[in-house]
């Protein structure tokens, strides 16, 4: 068995009535310093990874998580072995070809210790704040068109990132984005090293990312957190990535179903997985004071 590190990491201390405790830097750099420590000591007891949520806008210092990617390179920096990850990227707002990029270069400055998380964004005040340029915001799992645009928009936003790091080249038009757009591209290295990114009349046809992922067994792990969300699960178990879920009482019953229900749509899309492949479960650790 295994132990990853989901860290929520605050900007306040117990009891503390300051305001805004996310927009000071001092603060930050005390995080920076306190998460090194507890990283570097996680390690030394034998956890195996560490990964945070993505959230942004959080002046009140509370799950102060912006740019996931950004702490993974930091705490790869200061330890030896440990894997960093997200739990997850919001793949609805965002550019999945930058993200695509951005995820196959910290693959490489870890030395392969990098594995990916996706999420459908769970905040309305980033998500819809970054989002508004796709008309995309934060939605419970209730079938509203705020709901399904959501949805259309992480499962193709997916599907572009995982052809992007297994492809030299792609070629996808979708509902959100095009890739490539329609446009001259007359640039003799791509016809002379990379013939098949052009048409012979000089349009541009494909495109592909630099550098793709170390790790491409077909690409980098890919784990997915939910909830309650079925049609997410079933996706995920389509897709290859693997489902992380927090335990409690109430998913006493709902979390085995959901495994049964998982593995048998994975087989039914050619995956011989089990049920290791298939699921994390994540709990909370409370420490008292003392």
């Amino acid at each position: 068995m295994q132990f990853v590190i989901l860290a929520i990491p605050y900007m306040r201390s117990r009891g503390e009535e300051v305001g805004r405790a996310g927009s000071d830097p001092a603060r930050f750099q005390a995080l920076m310093a306190n998460m090194k420590t507890q990283m570097r000591f996680a390690e030394s007891v034998g956890y195996t990874g560490f990964c945070l949520t993505e959230q942004h806008l959080q002046v009140e210092g509370i799950e102060t998580t912006t740019n996931p990617l950004f702490w993974d390179y930091f705490i790869a920096q200061h330890t030896e072995r440990m894997r960093v990850g997200q739990l997850g990227m919001n793949l609805t707002t965002v550019n999945p070809i930058q993200l695509a990029e951005n995820l196959a270069m910290l693959d490489h400055f870890t030395g392969g210790r990098m594995f990916a998380g996706f999420s459908r964004g769970n905040t309305p005040r980033w998500t819809g704040t970054f989002g508004q340029h796709l008309g995309i915001t934060s939605t419970h799992s209730d079938k509203s068109e705020a709901d399904l645009r959501n949805r259309r928009a992480f499962e193709e936003n997916w599907r572009l990132v995982k052809a992007l790091w297994t492809e030299e080249t792609v070629s996808l038009q979708g509902e959100f984005w095009q890739a490539p757009p329609d446009m001259p591209w007359e640039f003799n290295p791509t016809s002379a090293w990379s013939p098949d990114s052009v048409t012979a009349d000089g349009r541009l046809k494909e495109i592909g990312i630099v550098p793709r992922p170390l790790q491409n067994d077909p690409h980098p792990p890919v784990y997915a957190p939910f909830s309650y969300s079925m049609g997410t699960a079933k996706f995920w178990a389509r897709e290859g990535g693997k489902m992380m879920g927090m335990f409690n009482e109430e998913k006493e019953h709902f979390i085995p179903l959901t495994l049964d229900v998982c593995l048998q749509e994975a087989r039914d899309h050619g995956r011989d997985i089990g049920p290791d492949d298939m699921l994390a479960l994540g709990g909370h650790l409370v420490m008292g004071r003392t």
